[in-house]
């Protein structure tokens, strides 16, 4: 679902107001009345300008250079998170005063479950970026 915008009144010039993506049928007829509504929205607010509204399949395929700083991305946001969660980890067992171990706590199981995930998320993101760059 998108819905084009120009201010100008050319279809040259316009731009997306609206962009949404990866709708399943039984989304996009609950909601296609919203759909409707903010395009009718922006005629009313500009009656001269061009409003359109699409619909259908998009399949959106990213350039490289765009795939590639979003995996960068992603890789810091993990290396980020399993700082966090080393943190989080170190800091429950500096403060560990009980009589149990540690390790029956649920709150070190579940920092460490996490911190595992991204530990292994990372690792693919890693991978996939290596295969990146030797496809390039």
């Amino acid at each position: 679902m998108k819905i084009l915008f120009s201010k100008s009144g050319s279809r040259a010039l316009c731009e997306t107001a609206y962009f949404r993506d990866d709708m399943s049928v039984q989304f996009y007829d609950r909601w296609r009345w919203y759909f409707e509504y903010r395009a009718a929205l922006l005629k009313v607010k500009h009656p001269k300008s061009y409003v359109q509204l699409n619909q259908g399949n998009y399949e959106y395929v990213l350039p490289d250079d765009e795939l590639r700083i979003k995996l960068e991305n992603k890789i810091r946001a993990a290396k980020c998170k399993i700082t966090e969660f080393n943190r989080k980890l170190k800091k429950l067992i500096d403060s560990w005063s009980e009589l149990f171990p540690i390790e029956e706590h649920p709150d070190y199981s579940k920092i460490s479950g996490r911190l595992n995930w991204y530990k292994e998320n990372l690792q693919l993101l890693l991978n996939e970026q290596k295969s990146m760059s030797v496809n390039k």
